[in-house]
C-alpha cells in the first residue's frame, strides 16, 4: 500500500466535498423564486409576497400582530386576499382567497418551496453518503494492507473457495488475495466500532483520537438511518448512538442534515481518518513514514494557512509523538501552541509557553515564542540584532507571525 498516495487521495476527496458544500448556496439559487426553476414554473411575485407575509405574521405576537394584520389585509385587498389569525390549539395564519388564479399562483410558489427543501436535503444526503464512502474505503484499505503484509493475521482455514471458483485463479497468491478481500468485507460489515476495535488490536494506536469515536459513530449511524429508514429515528439508532448526541431525540422523529452538520462531520472524519492512516503507516512501514515527516509537516502547514487549526494540531501532535529530533519536536510544539491559541485556549497554555526554555536554541525559535506571546517589542528588538535569523518567506507566510505583520515595524523591516 502506498500510504502517501492513499492519504493524498483521501484528503483531496474530502477537500472536493468541502468545496462542493461551499457552492451549495449557488446551486440552490436556481431553486429560488427568482432563479431558473422559479422562472420555469412561472412563479408570480405577488404569490411569493403573500407567502412571505404569512410567515412574517406567524412570527409576531400580541398587539403588534394585530396592527400588522390590518396592514397586510389593506395591502393585499386588491388581490382578493384576507389574512386572519387563529389561536385554536396551535397558532396559525389563515388565508381567505377569492381569486382562483391567486390560489393557483400560491400553489405553484409552495410547490417551488417544497422542491427547494427537497433539493437541499438531497444534496446534503448525498454529501453525507459520499463522506462515509471515502472514510470506509480508507479503513478498508488499511485493513487490507495489514492482511497483505501479515497474512497470518487471519486464519485462512476459516475461509473456503469452491473448486470451480478456484479454477478461475492463476495462482495461489491470487486465491489468497481473494480470501483477504472476503475477510475485509466481513470485518467492514460489522460496523464502525468493530473496525476500530480490529485496528486497535492490530497495534494501531488510537489514543490521540479516541475522544472522536462516539461522534463519528453518530455520523455513521445517521448515514445508515437515511439510507435505510429515510432519516426516521428507530430503535437501532437510539441503541447504538451515545446518549449525549440524542438528548432530545426520540423514536419516529425525522432527523435532518444541515450544512453546519456536514461541515463538522467532514472536519471530524478528516482528522480521524488522517491520524488512523498515519498510525498505520508508522506501524506497517516505519522507515517510509520517517522519510515523509517533511511531507506531513507541509500538510499541517497547509492546514494553518487554511485556518484548519484542529486538523493541523492533530497532524503536529502526531509528528511530535514519533520524531526523534529535538529541532523537529520544538517546531511541532510551537505549531501545536499556535493551533491551541487559535482554538481559544491561549490563557490555559500561556504559562507553558512563557516557561519554555529557549536559551540554548536558535534565534528562529525565540522569535516564534515572542510572536506567540504577542511580545512585539521583544520580537523586533531581537530581529533587528539578527535580521538573517529567519527567512523573509517565513515572516510573510507563516500564520504564527500574523499579528507581527500587522505591526507597522514589520513593513519597515521587510522593505
Amino acid at each position: 500500500m502506498d500510504f502517501k498516495n492513499e492519504l493524498h487521495n483521501y484528503l483531496q476527496n474530502l477537500n472536493a466535498l468541502s468545496y462542493f458544500l461551499s457552492l451549495q448556496d449557488e446551486i440552490m439559487e436556481k431553486f429560488s423564486f427568482s432563479g431558473e426553476i422559479g422562472e420555469l414554473l412561472d412563479v408570480k411575485p405577488d404569490a411569493v409576497s403573500i407567502l412571505e407575509k404569512s410567515a412574517h405574521l406567524y412570527g409576531l405576537d400580541g398587539e403588534l400582530v394585530m396592527a400588522e394584520l390590518a396592514s397586510a389585509n389593506e395591502e393585499f385587498n386588491s388581490l382578493g386576499v384576507e389574512f386572519s389569525i387563529s389561536d385554536e390549539d396551535n397558532k396559525s395564519v389563515r388565508l381567505n382567497i377569492k381569486n382562483k388564479s391567486v390560489i393557483y399562483d400560491i400553489q405553484k410558489a409552495m410547490q417551488l418551496g417544497d422542491l427547494s427543501n427537497r433539493q437541499m436535503q438531497m444534496l446534503n444526503r448525498s454529501s453525507l453518503t459520499s463522506l462515509m464512502i471515502y472514510f470506509e474505503s480508507l479503513i478498508a484499505s488499511i485493513i487490507k494492507a495489514r492482511l497483505v503484509k501479515f497474512p497470518n493475521a487471519f486464519n485462512p482455514n476459516d475461509k473456503s473457495i469452491k473448486y470451480k471458483d478456484l479454477m478461475d485463479f492463476d495462482s495461489m497468491d491470487e486465491a489468497l488475495e481473494h480470501l483477504i478481500e472476503i475477510e475485509v468485507v466481513d470485518i467492514m460489515y460489522n460496523g464502525f466500532k468493530v473496525w476500530i476495535q480490529y485496528l486497535s488490536k492490530s497495534g494501531i494506536k488510537i489514543d490521540m483520537i479516541e475522544d472522536l469515536i462516539e461522534e463519528i459513530n453518530e455520523i455513521s449511524q445517521r448515514r445508515n438511518l437515511f439510507v435505510h429508514n429515510d432519516g426516521v429515528v428507530n430503535k437501532i439508532y437510539l441503541n447504538k448512538v451515545d446518549s449525549k448526541f440524542i438528548k432530545e431525540v426520540k423514536k419516529n422523529d425525522r432527523l435532518s442534515i444541515s450544512k453546519e452538520y456536514l461541515k463538522n462531520a467532514i472536519k471530524i472524519i478528516k482528522i480521524f481518518g488522517t491520524i488512523i492512516l498515519l498510525e498505520a503507516w508508522r506501524n506497517f512501514e516505519k522507515e517510509d513514514f520517517d522519510q515523509n515527516i517533511s511531507y506531513l509537516s507541509n500538510l499541517g502547514f497547509e492546514g494553518l494557512r487554511d485556518e484548519e487549526w484542529e486538523f493541523s494540531k492533530y497532524i503536529y501532535e502526531g509528528i511530535y509523538k514519533y520524531s526523534d529530533y529535538h529541532a523537529v519536536k520544538t517546531s511541532m510544539q510551537i505549531n501545536i501552541w499556535l493551533c491551541q491559541k487559535q482554538l481559544g485556549y491561549f490563557e490555559s497554555i500561556k504559562d507553558n509557553i512563557s516557561k519554555f526554555d529557549v536559551s540554548g536554541m536558535q534565534t528562529y525559535f525565540k522569535l516564534c515564542i515572542h510572536a506567540l506571546l504577542e511580545e512585539n517589542d521583544d520580537f523586533f528588538s531581537l530581529l533587528e540584532k539578527e535580521p538573517n535569523a529567519i527567512s523573509k518567506d517565513d515572516l510573510i507566510t507563516w500564520p504564527i507571525f500574523k499579528l507581527i505583520r500587522e505591526d507597522s515595524r514589520f513593513s519597515n523591516f521587510v522593505n
